[in-house]
């Protein structure tokens, strides 16, 4: 009798549990539907969104070749380092994105180093910031050819690791183009190294929760419930986010790492007898009354996490106050974060990456300041001169 009560009871328990499951799963499903749509990037990306509706080369193959690029290389304890790629949009040569129409002329290199904005794989070869970069130069002067050293996911730091590396001759020129990996890992994940080879996001990927709890639970048939859970954690602020004194640290931090990164990296340049350009890149958050497509790229938690806007807001009030501290001691160091500010056309994908568009403002306000610091130079141009003597 008493062996009876127990599987009795048991069972009891269970057909509770399982009934409990079950509303649970019932209650999320209605919950799921009445939430607001979040896509993840590449689902958003493929649903062609106003970003992309100028954009000829857009397609599936394309979007695949995106996808496939951001992927190829490996982390060490230092940088990532690009493995070459060969498709239709998308070329990297030489562990660089490829740059187009340099001129065969050109005998100095203009380095362009910065993150997966500089890499721009949101976009063909021909469009990428350094292509535009170099149609720009072709202008005024058939001296450089352009190298996009662009790596996704490093900061100014690593920047700075790769340009030591890297042999400058006079009459070079570097290009630092920067702030949002800073803002990012320095402050947001609190690597003050950048992404590396053993950094914990890919130590503790996703965490416990994304990895082993919720394909239990869709694996037992309670989809709705595991696509709820997924979107409260995703909607839940980081811990290292929580509390405001550490988050401001590790902003006040990231400054002083990033001034110091800034001055080393036009320090070797001008000793190897190069110029040095710095520029503090744009975000969606500079952005001063964004659209309402714009404001769906900040709602979305998966194209913008939650708190993330918190550390940019504070890293970028350090990396400019940072700005006025180099340039006072002659470093070529601009502000460039509000020049996507006050444009008609939709150009943003996420709180960063864009499209062509901005890519060619973007390659316009480098070029133009590059212009104005080598004044003396562009006398000397042979283009220049041509254009001199054309009726």
């Amino acid at each position: 009798m008493n062996h009876r009560k127990t599987i009795l009871g048991i069972l009891t328990i269970l057909v509770t549990l399982f009934l409990f499951a079950l509303a649970l799963e019932t209650v999320s499903f209605f919950i799921v539907k009445a939430l607001p749509g979040h896509p993840s990037r590449w689902e958003f990306r493929a649903a062609k969104p106003l970003a992309y509706a100028n954009s000829p080369y857009y397609s599936t193959q394309f979007l695949d070749e995106s996808r496939r690029a951001e992927g190829v290389g490996k982390f060490d304890e230092h940088v990532r380092r690009l493995d070459n790629y060969e498709g239709k949009y998308i070329k990297i040569r030489n562990n660089h994105r490829h740059t187009t129409d340099a001129p065969i002329a050109a005998k100095s290199a203009v380095y362009v180093f910065g993150g997966s904005t500089v890499f721009s794989g949101e976009v063909p070869d021909t469009l990428t910031i350094p292509s535009f970069l170099q149609r720009e130069l072709n202008k005024f002067t058939d001296r450089y050819f352009v190298i996009n050293a662009g790596t996704p996911s490093m900061n100014s730091n690593q920047q700075l690791f790769y340009l030591l590396a890297t042999p400058l001759n006079i009459g070079d020129i570097v290009v630092f183009f920067d702030g949002v990996n800073d803002a990012i890992y320095n402050i947001y994940y609190g690597y003050p190294q950048g992404l590396v080879k053993n950094s914990p996001i890919f130590r503790q990927h996703k965490g416990y929760l994304i990895n082993k709890v919720l394909p239990a639970i869709k694996k037992r048939g309670f989809s709705h419930l595991a696509d709820l859970l997924l979107f409260i954690n995703a909607r839940s602020t980081p811990p290292n986010m929580r509390n405001t004194e550490d988050v401001a640290a590790r902003a006040w931090q990231a400054g002083q790492n990033y001034y110091q990164n800034i001055k080393a990296a036009h320090e070797y340049s001008i000793k190897s007898g190069a110029s040095f350009y710095h520029f503090l890149q744009p975000t969606l958050f500079k952005v001063e009354q964004p659209t309402s497509y714009e404001r769906v790229l900040l709602n979305n938690v998966y194209l913008t996490p939650p708190a993330l806007e918190q550390a940019f807001h504070l890293g970028y009030l350090e990396f400019s106050a940072q700005i006025s501290s180099l340039t006072s001691l002659g470093v070529k160091s601009f502000d460039a974060s509000g020049i996507l500010n006050g444009h008609e056309r939709e150009f943003f994908l996420d709180f960063c990456h864009a499209t062509e568009e901005a890519n060619e403002i973007i390659a316009g306000f480098i070029a133009s300041n590059i212009r104005s610091g080598l004044t003396g130079f562009i006398k000397m141009s042979p283009l220049n001169l041509a254009e001199a003597h054309t009726p």
